[in-house]
């Protein structure tokens, strides 16, 4: 009698992802869509599944809009350092994968993405994105019709780039802060200007200034008027 069948191994796998992806708080048509679980097999794994790390699974659609991983520089920087990592680990595809979202998920490719974000989180305890928008990000990646993987022209590093935008160069690492570039914030209001002393003073003297000249032109206007006598 065979202890082992290799018959079982694809169910077995198919579980093990299934719960590896419900740890970290993936929807259950997620779920269903890598795994090739049905709905209601699904449903009661995330029911019967109890663990003090997992978390919680949020409610909706799954993330779908690209321009998340854009919208700050730390989002960005997380980015760069999870498509690299996802690149090792053979999570994205190395051509283009034009329907990404209906021919890349799947078991191999799930467990790609699951040991991928493993070592992102274990990199980043306190990361910001999740397991769905991790997806989000390999599968736009691997489609590359809205985002891709440029070179960055100061470090010639990696970096997650919009396909559509101009003068995107830099990565998030060599991109200058937004604060940097900004004026510095003045301590006090506009208005406060107009009560100190040095302003006051600089006002009168102009003020003096004209007196003196339309004093001098009355003086020669004078002048003139006796001489014309």
């Amino acid at each position: 009698m065979r202890l082992f069948d290799n018959r079982y191994e694809p169910h077995r796998r198919k579980y093990a992802l299934a719960l590896s992806m419900i740890e970290r708080g993936a929807r259950i048509c997620t779920v269903t869509q890598w795994t090739g679980l049905s709905k209601y097999c699904v449903q009661n794994l995330t029911r019967s599944y109890g663990s003090k790390t997992r978390i919680p699974c949020n409610r909706g659609r799954s993330p779908s809009k690209p321009a998340y991983f854009l919208k700050s520089l730390d989002v960005a920087r997380e980015s760069v350092a999870l498509a690299y990592i996802a690149l090792q680990y053979q999570a994205i595809p190395a051509g283009v994968v034009p329907d990404a979202r209906t021919s890349l998920p799947g078991i191999e490719r799930g467990e790609h993405v699951m040991d991928a974000f493993e070592v992102y989180r274990e990199l980043l305890p306190n990361a910001r994105i999740s397991l769905e928008h991790a997806i989000l990000l390999i599968i736009e990646l691997a489609e590359r019709s809205a985002l891709i993987l440029a070179r960055c022209r100061s470090c010639h590093d990696v970096m997650v780039a919009d396909r559509l935008a101009l003068h995107q160069e830099l990565c998030p690492l060599c991109r200058p802060s937004p604060r940097a570039s900004l004026p510095a914030r003045p301590t006090e209001r506009p208005r406060d200007l107009l009560r100190q002393q040095e302003f006051h003073e600089g006002v009168e003297e102009d003020n003096a200034d004209s007196t003196r000249d339309g004093h001098d032109e009355n003086e020669a206007d004078r002048e003139m008027a006796r001489g014309h006598e």
